[in-house]
């Protein structure tokens, strides 16, 4: 979601899948985040009437109140579990999510005693308490709004995380039927540690990564602060000092919405004849340090979410305002543009793909 907890679908039929990541917690030996997978439970509510459903992971179901409908999304396994929103009509609706207390003994030094038929274990263990205001989840999901007036109230701190993305996408033939989490199982074990296969789907025939695709979403991370976390530097473009009106910079940002003519925003070697291009939505949000502008178009021409992170940040300096950010949009040459910030903050974060496939 984006960093207020907000899901915004255009219309009545629209999708996102969620993606629960809980606290992480330092567990034993080869036990990591996604070794010991929690209960997840959902409460979809209607915040005009009150009304609410739930499910939980486990015992699998999915629940309808307000706007939408909530289920498992296709192909959601376990250990990677994403959950589907559906719009159903124009609306709000609030999700609420918590996990399970977890635990877990090291079996190596406990004794397992039998008694009655029923296993039980003694021995050194840790038990994690889920219900913590950081162990919960609030997504506020407007279908067909732009604005609900409601705020979560769930302050993340300071903590900064940068949860990376699904990226490439990629389609091939297989000679034989696979079971998907068993393919990528296989795939994974001959792969590079730099490269991970994270899920697979049977697809349609005609279906095609490149051309298939309907929208591709991008983000790019800005770091605005006069220190920088090492494990993150090469992942985000470092700014220092406190003058940049990020707030003039979003505003800027929306301007690109809609059916424009980027040819400003395009790399002078490679501007093709055709440099219209449909942007469905464009943000800028700041969760402490982390500045993100997050763009999201049917198309893009060369280095185009780059250069216009670029101008966006020559508004945010104060050296440009929004009048001149809006006149790039008329068409134009890359030399009447601001700069092109490195690639170090660039992620495709996105690719969707209409339903029928």
């Amino acid at each position: 979601t984006d960093d207020s907890r907000y899901v915004e679908l255009e219309k009545e039929g629209d999708t996102f899948d969620l993606f629960p990541l809980r606290v992480w917690q330092a567990v034993h030996d080869i036990m990591g985040n996604h070794a010991v997978e929690p209960t997840y439970h959902f409460e979809v509510i209607d915040p005009e009437t009150g009304a609410s459903e739930k499910f939980d992971s486990f015992n699998g179901g999915s629940a309808s109140a307000g706007s939408i409908s909530l289920a498992p999304a296709p192909g959601s396994a376990r250990g990677r579990e994403e959950f589907r929103v559906t719009g159903l009509k124009p609306g709000l609706a609030v999700i609420k999510i918590t996990y399970d207390a977890i635990s877990w003994h090291n079996i190596m030094t406990s004794e397992i005693l039998k008694a009655g038929g029923v296993f039980s274990f003694s021995g050194y263990g840790a038990y994690f308490n889920p219900i913590e205001e950081n162990c919960t989840a609030v997504v506020v999901v407007n279908v067909g709004g732009d604005s609900s007036g409601i705020t979560t109230n769930i302050d993340e701190g300071e903590d900064d995380t940068i949860y990376f993305p699904d990226t490439e996408v990629a389609h091939f033939d297989a000679r034989r039927e696979w079971e998907p989490r068993r393919l990528v199982l296989a795939v994974n074990a001959h792969l590079p540690e730099s490269v991970s296969v994270m899920k697979a789907y049977v697809v349609k025939d005609g279906f095609d990564a490149r051309k298939s695709a309907i929208s591709r979403e991008y983000r790019y991370f800005t770091w605005n602060a006069d220190t920088c976390y090492p494990h993150i530097r090469p992942y985000v473009y470092w700014l220092h000092g406190t003058h940049y009106d990020w707030t003039a910079a979003a505003g800027a940002a929306r301007l690109t919405e809609g059916r424009h003519d980027f040819g400003a925003f395009c790399r002078t070697a490679d501007r093709p004849d055709n440099t219209v291009r449909t942007v469905k939505r464009a943000r800028i949000t700041r969760r402490g340090s982390l500045v993100t502008f997050k763009i999201t178009a049917d198309a893009y021409l060369t280095n185009m979410v780059r250069i216009t992170a670029g101008n966006l940040l020559s508004v945010a300096e104060g050296k440009r305002d929004a009048d001149w950010f809006a006149s790039l949009l008329h068409g134009g040459n890359r030399s009447e543009s601001s700069r092109t910030l490195p690639a170090s903050g660039l992620f495709l974060w996105r690719v969707s793909y209409p339903p029928s496939f």
